[in-house]
């Protein structure tokens, strides 16, 4: 009986020394798991900011050109409408 008992123990120790092995190694998986997604989640910050510094210089850019012809476009529209007057006055001096 002393024997049967000593067996059960030998057995429960090995089968709860596997399983901890094995929760060991699992809880390092998960925490090398952990340290790469920590690592992706930097990588991808930052490349997010480097996007979003590009998009923003970009459209700062982009506003301005657009701002400048706007200016040109005014310019011609005033030299257009001198030009039309002048036609129409030439045509018609009651213009």
């Amino acid at each position: 009986e002393a024997s049967l008992d000593n067996i059960i123990k030998c057995i429960a120790k090995n089968t709860l020394g596997d399983i901890n092995t094995k929760i060991d190694k699992f809880e390092e998986r998960c925490r090398t798991t952990e340290l790469e997604m920590v690592k992706q989640k930097g990588v991808l910050d930052k490349l997010n900011d480097e996007i979003c510094n590009n998009l923003n210089s970009k459209l700062l850019s982009l506003s301005s050109s657009i701002n400048e012809s706007k200016f040109e476009i005014a310019e011609r529209n005033d030299e257009l409408k001198c030009l039309i007057s002048q036609i129409l006055s030439e045509i018609n001096p009651r213009f």
